[in-house]
Parts: structure tokens; C-alpha cells; sequence
């Protein structure tokens, strides 16, 4: 697997949002960080922040249903799993191509293999993906091969990525980045991000340092040090 993905709970019912954090944590522990939320709103605060992959989405709140939520998001790349009481929503929920639809009590064996199927989407995905990356800017979407990028600097909230020959100031944080990048790019420091086919030189002195293919020099966080030695060729 490339790496952990994001799960989001959204069910109100308490007992039944339960149910399904233990049967995730029981059969897919390695494989998601996963997020409840069991109102509309906090579902919402969640999908900007978490940037969840996976959604497994109770359809009816109240007077309200999640397709009140759904509309307007991008939800191309992400896998959906529907969840009712009642088979009336069936129709409605189809413009948002959701993996399955499940009417409760849940089968979790069903749900599980919903999972599973939608954990291999997402790689695949992923995988295509580590070609070309978007990057966010202030004004536009750069889209960018992977293997041109040297490495990533945090700034605050944004993000400067280092390229052979130009440097790109991203409007998204570090962390959001980091989980479009293939294995290759790795955390030297909590401000650096690096691609490991662009290093030319390691340092271990009392101030452990990479040397880029460019030249720059680029600390390496002590307590990273041994992690990012196992990352290298031997």
C-alpha cells in the first residue's frame, strides 16, 4: 500500500457510528486514519480539514439529508459508501457515483468488501498521480511532475516548492502536499520536504545536513537522522 488513507464517519446515531469505528479499527487498522462526525456541520469542517479519501455517509439528518453537504465538493477522487434506513434515496444518491449503497442493519461483511474495493481505486489512483501533482497557487493550478521537484519548504500556511530552475509558492500547507507525493519524498526536518532521487550528499557531523543536486544545503532534524539514513541507498 502507498501509504495511509482518510476515512470519515458521518452518522448521527451514535451506536451505529460505534459499530463501525470498532469493525475499521478491528480489519483495517494499517490502513486508514479515520474521523467521525455526527452532524452535518462538524461533516463539513471535517472534509476541508481531514481531506478524508473514503466516506462512509449516513444519508438522512433530521429534515435534512448529506446531499445537502455533497453538493458543490469535489468528489471525483474519493470513494463514497451511502448508508439509510430506507431504499427512497436510491436514485438520488447516483449523480455522486458512490462505490455501494447499503440499507441498515449494515452487513458488515458487505461493507467490508465495499472497503476493500475502494482501498484498491484509491491506489491506483495514487499511483497515476505521483506522475503530476497540482499545485495551488494564489491565482492559478500548476500541474507538475513529481521527479521535477527537488524539495518542499514549509512557510506558514503555505508551501515553497523547489524546482531545477524556478520556485513555486503554494497557497496549501506542507502537510496537504506531502500526501500526494510518492515514498520518495521524505521529512528531514519539520520545514523540509525532500525528493530522495535529488540528493547528492549527506553530511552526519554534529549538524546533520543533505546537500541537493542543486547545491543547496538543507538541515536534517537529529531525531530524523537515523530515519532518514534507512530511507537512502546503502
Amino acid at each position: 500500500m502507498l501509504g495511509k488513507h482518510k476515512l470519515l464517519i458521518v452518522e448521527d446515531d451514535i451506536d451505529q457510528a460505534t459499530i463501525l469505528e470498532n469493525n475499521l479499527q478491528e480489519n483495517f487498522t494499517d490502513t486508514f486514519d479515520i474521523q467521525t462526525a455526527y452532524t452535518l456541520e462538524k461533516a463539513l469542517f471535517l472534509y476541508h480539514s481531514f481531506e478524508p479519501d473514503l466516506l462512509i455517509l449516513d444519508i438522512h439528518f433530521g429534515d435534512r439529508t448529506i446531499f445537502d453537504f455533497l453538493y458543490e465538493k469535489e468528489y471525483n477522487e474519493k470513494v463514497i459508501i451511502f448508508t439509510t434506513s430506507s431504499k427512497e434515496f436510491a436514485i438520488s444518491a447516483i449523480p455522486f457515483r458512490p462505490f455501494g449503497y447499503l440499507v441498515k442493519p449494515i452487513q458488515l461483511l458487505e461493507l467490508n468488501k465495499l472497503i476493500f474495493s475502494g482501498v484498491e481505486f484509491l491506489e491506483s489512483l495514487k499511483s497515476k498521480a505521483f506522475e503530476v501533482i497540482s499545485i495551488h497557487t494564489a491565482n492559478k493550478i500548476e500541474f507538475i511532475k513529481t521527479e521535477d521537484i527537488l524539495y518542499l519548504e514549509a512557510d506558514g500556511s503555505y508551501t515553497n516548492v523547489f524546482l531545477a530552475n524556478q520556485t513555486i509558492t503554494s497557497s496549501r500547507h506542507l502537510k496537504i502536499i506531502e500526501h500526494k507525493l510518492p515514498n520518495h519524498f521524505i521529512r528531514i526536518h519539520a520545514k523540509y520536504l525532500v525528493n530522495t532521487h535529488k540528493i547528492l550528499s549527506l553530511n552526519k557531523s554534529k549538524n546533520p545536513e543533505l546537500e541537493m543536486i542543486n547545491l543547496q544545503k538543507l538541515p536534517i532534524a537529529r531525531r530524523r537522522l537515523d530515519f532518514v539514513l534507512n530511507q537512502l541507498p546503502s
